[in-house]
């Protein structure tokens, strides 16, 4: 009789800490990065997202994700991702992360012409054109000398990027694209290089992929 009552008191141990153990572990559910998009605008012929996504995950602007250093959440500049959070996000039907030649498109907009070189650093946008994509309350140096401002509605702000260390004073975004002979994801960024604002494609040459954080924009065919 006391064997058979410790095989029991056994077994219910057993099933608790089962219960607990699974409770403990995270579901897939709780893996998923789901993205809502509230704000969007038509630029040429595609629609974008006019703020940096703001959602699960990511980090702070300013934050270290190697550190337990926490800044406040600021939703005008967004937070910054990583490779491993794009893969985690599911996005409303017919949204996408931009392409390489999204980008493009977005910057022809704006006043590029040409096509996009498959593999270097590129200008595509300088000056005035450059600024069209900026927000001039977005935290960049004064650009009310370049005349019209922002008036493409795309919003660029300040936010920075993280590669090793925190590098301020850029908009840098996330493609889906990689240069081709290099195998390293193509980034755009928008910039204030010394008072010229330029907007580019480019990318890092061996940097460690895994600690890239950038902000990420959204858009959908018209």
């Amino acid at each position: 009789m006391k064997q058979n009552l410790k095989l029991m008191l056994l077994a219910i141990t057993l099933i608790v800490a089962s219960c607990s153990k699974k409770n403990d572990e995270p579901n897939e559910e709780s893996k998923h990065i789901h993205v809502k998009i509230t704000d969007s605008i038509k630029i040429g012929n595609l629609f974008w997202s006019t703020s940096n996504f703001n959602g699960d995950g990511g980090i702070n602007y300013g934050e270290n994700p190697n550190t337990n250093e926490v800044k406040p959440n600021d939703p005008k500049k967004g937070k910054l991702y990583s490779l491993k959070d794009i893969d985690m996000m599911i996005l409303p039907r017919g949204w996408r992360i931009p392409t390489a030649n999204d980008f493009q498109e977005l910057c022809k907009s704006a006043g590029a012409y040409g096509t996009l070189p498959s593999n270097i650093p590129y200008y595509i946008l300088e000056g005035q054109n450059a600024a069209k994509l900026m927000s001039p309350t977005g935290g960049w140096a004064p650009i009310s000398n370049l005349g019209t401002v922002n008036n493409l509605g795309f919003n660029a702000v300040s936010t920075g990027y993280y590669v090793g260390s925190f590098f301020p004073n850029y908009a840098m975004f996330w493609s889906t694209s990689n240069y081709s002979g290099v195998n390293e994801p193509a980034l755009f960024a928008i910039f204030d290089d010394n008072n010229k604002y330029r907007a580019t494609m480019n990318y890092f040459l061996n940097s460690d992929k895994a600690t890239y954080r950038m902000s990420i924009r959204f858009v959908r065919d018209n």
